[in-house]
């Protein structure tokens, strides 16, 4: 369910998850909607809203009660109807001219593959025209004595007057490849995504300093706004105190950065209270029956108990 709330949303800027089936007034089952197939209605003012959500596969509308809508922000809002500006926007309509780009280079390198034609043309001059039969022979005699695999780059000496004429250029020479490199850096710039673990320009000294910027630069910031979402829309269906989270420490390329957290927070001893040093790396607040069960340094008091003990002043004895 994940994958298509989160891939209907990079590709199409919206992602919907339907939650209408229930027991007791609390989701039953949640499902995820195309959002290819859905449209958007809205009624009321700019101020209140009301939506209803039409699927195509579907008889009847649901509404917002029923469907949690995952979006974009999206800046355009110019010329277009009230639905359009409650959508989101893909990352990819503002790269629409960088993918027919990447087509045309994909076409074209493709078809110079499949069909290429002579790379040139080797003439002589006017005092030595050949004869059809002697061309003829001439081009078998030079592909079997400077083709192949171990002749490539091979050096030719002949006596004639020849004069070579370059008539078709590889996708190297065209820098088709480097051409679609490019693109590729420039498509994953729209979706903060290093570009090195898709094959483009190396940029990070090493693979793991990729995978690390993949995920703090990319999946983590799409997991916290569908939980911002979920725990806005989706928790308070069930009547209590919950709230959604997800744990990034199962991913080992993090775990540099959790070392330094903690002894940040083992560091910060003397200045932060136990619940500070563990928010720190990412824990929740202790309750009062697990107090009794944490270990902590012996001679360590609080300031509340140091300032109490220096009791107060009598000013009367200072006049004596």
């Amino acid at each position: 369910m994940w994958w298509e709330i989160d891939g209907y949303k990079l590709l199409t800027g919206n992602s919907y998850l339907f939650t209408g089936a229930s027991i007791a007034n609390k989701p039953k089952e949640l499902h995820n909607i195309p959002s290819p197939f859905v449209s958007l209605k809205v009624k009321g003012g700019a101020f209140s809203p009301e939506f209803n959500y039409y699927v195509s596969y579907l008889e009847n509308d649901l509404t917002d009660q029923d469907v949690i809508h995952f979006k974009n922000w999206n800046p355009v809002i110019s010329d277009l109807t009230p639905a359009k500006q409650y959508l989101g926007q893909s990352p990819l309509q503002a790269c629409r001219m960088l993918l027919g780009r990447y087509k045309d280079a994909d076409l074209t390198q493709g078809f110079m593959f499949k069909n290429q034609g002579p790379g040139g043309l080797l003439t002589g001059d006017k005092d030595s025209l050949l004869q059809e039969e002697q061309a003829i022979a001439l081009q078998d005699r030079f592909r079997q004595q400077h083709t192949g695999t171990h002749k490539a780059n091979d050096i030719i000496i002949t006596p004639s007057k020849l004069t070579w004429t370059a008539i078709g250029l590889s996708p190297v020479d065209l820098n088709i490849i480097d051409g679609k490199k490019e693109i590729v850096n420039e498509l994953c710039n729209a979706y903060n995504y290093p570009s090195e673990l898709l094959g483009g320009d190396k940029k990070y000294n090493n693979f793991e300093q990729a995978r690390r910027s993949a995920l703090t630069d990319a999946v983590i910031p799409l997991v916290e706004a569908r939980k911002a979402t979920l725990n806005k829309f989706l928790a308070p269906k069930f009547g209590q105190d919950i709230r959604i989270e997800f744990d990034y420490t199962i991913f080992h390329e993090l775990q540099d950065d959790l070392e330094k957290q903690a002894k940040i927070a083992n560091d910060s001893r003397e200045i932060l209270t136990i619940d500070e040093r563990r928010a720190i790396i990412g824990y929740d607040n202790l309750d009062q029956g697990e107090k009794k069960n944490v270990i902590t340094s012996m001679g360590l008091q609080t300031l509340d108990d140091i300032t109490s003990d220096q009791g107060v002043i009598d000013e009367n004895l200072l006049n004596e």
